[in-house]
């Protein structure tokens, strides 16, 4: 019987060298299930196997935890420091954020407030002990500010849009792979079509050599970027 075992976990996608960085908390989880019965909640990382196959992807259990809340609490530090969601290297749609809210020491994160709890921060916050009661307006900046916050927008550089730009209109984009596709027999890889024949999967074989230098070449790590 396996071990309740949350844990995170780091994907490849072999055709690009993109990558995808999770965590797995779901109760009676185990690293053994990963690509076995587990094959993330991305909705993009699962539109490319479905496209792909999973033999398109490396996959590797980066750090396991004894509770759920470490574990969540260490793939938001992880995916804020690389700021995946702002990355086209990183196939993240968001940074972990909305896993978020009031963590830590005495927050509320998993907890539930009581009625009566509701009742008085209600009271609390009604007539004047309300910033905004009589009639007060939010400055512009203040609008701006929630504005901002509640789009939930990535502030990107203008380099980063025009980065952007360039990876959705190259081949890079896993998107425009839509005709040929890789296939592999265990020994030789194949870009065709269709399947070349009996025994041949979806996927292309890279030596450990050559899968380095290809993702250093189109990727270059910046120092303390290595996710753990």
């Amino acid at each position: 019987m396996n071990i309740y075992t949350p844990y995170t976990y780091l994907i490849t996608f072999l055709p690009t060298g993109q990558q995808y960085y999770g965590v797995r908390t779901k109760r009676g989880c185990n690293p053994t299930d990963l690509w076995n019965s587990y094959y993330t909640s991305s909705k993009v990382v699962r539109q490319l196997i479905a496209q792909h196959g999973c033999g398109a992807f490396t996959t590797e259990v980066r750090r396991t935890f004894a509770t759920r809340e470490a574990a969540l609490l260490w793939e938001h530090r992880v995916l804020r420091r690389l700021d995946a969601a702002c990355t086209p290297h990183w196939l993240n749609k968001n940074n972990g954020d909305r896993k978020f809210v009031n963590e830590g020491p005495g927050g509320m994160w998993g907890k539930k407030h009581t009625e009566d709890a509701k009742q008085r921060m209600s009271i609390n916050s009604s007539g004047e002990k309300n910033p905004n009661w009589g009639g007060k307006a939010f400055t512009d900046e203040s609008r701006r500010k929630i504005s901002e916050a509640r789009k939930g927008k990535c502030n990107l550089t203008a380099e980063t849009r025009e980065r952007n730009r360039e990876v959705w209109k190259s081949d890079m984009n896993p998107m425009r792979r839509k005709k040929y596709l890789w296939w592999n027999d265990g020994t030789d890889s194949s870009l065709s079509e269709k399947c070349p024949g009996e025994g041949w999967v979806r996927g292309r074989l890279w030596s450990a050599g050559h899968r380095d230098r290809m993702l250093a070449s189109r990727h270059p790590k910046k120092k303390g970027s290595t996710p753990e």
